[in-house]
């Protein structure tokens, strides 16, 4: 027999523990999509474990762990923050940096290559595109100055200095 006990941690959080006699405890941490999860959440939670746990009891897979220390020291953790940067032209990189007795979290600033570029402003190409495709849907009419607007847009990529610089048109005021 499967013993089990439940722990509901910050409302979400549960904490389940099974027992069975002569195995070692196993402990299953679950967090939940929604604050108070309902009693048959928490029982499918436990149904579904339950099977789990006893078919790894059954084939002996749960083993004690020894660890090599018993007491043993944490690094203190120093997050930096995050440098300004140009997003059209550098990107952010992670950058861990431990000493003896310290973990330091930053960022590297570097800059991004043609291909990177040229995605991004293709993507932001595409969303001003996006935000003038119901002027050109077939039962309405576009005016010139919208119709030159878009076909601009469109050419970006053509353009001598892309995707190292690029001249943006202006959206015209129908």
């Amino acid at each position: 027999m499967i013993n089990y006990t439940i722990n509901i941690i910050k409302g979400r959080e549960v904490k389940i523990t099974y027992s069975k006699e002569g195995k070692n405890d196993y402990t299953v941490y679950a967090v939940f999509h929604s604050d108070n999860p309902s009693a048959e959440d928490i029982e499918d939670l436990v149904k579904e474990h339950s099977y789990e746990i006893s078919h790894t009891w059954d084939q002996g897979e749960v083993t004690d762990v020894t660890l090599p220390h018993s007491s043993g020291n944490i690094k203190t953790s120093t997050f930096e923050p995050k440098p300004e940067y140009n997003e059209s032209s550098q990107k952010l990189e992670p950058l861990v940096t431990e000493t003896d007795t310290n973990t330091i979290y930053g960022y590297s600033v570097v800059d991004l290559n043609d291909t990177e570029k040229g995605s991004l402003i293709r993507y932001k190409r595409d969303a001003l595109l996006r935000n003038t495709d119901t002027l050109a849907l077939s039962d309405r009419s576009m005016s010139t100055a919208m119709t030159n607007y878009r076909q601009s847009l469109r050419d970006i990529t053509d353009q001598e200095s892309f995707p190292e610089s690029v001249v943006w048109p202006i959206l015209p005021v129908d």
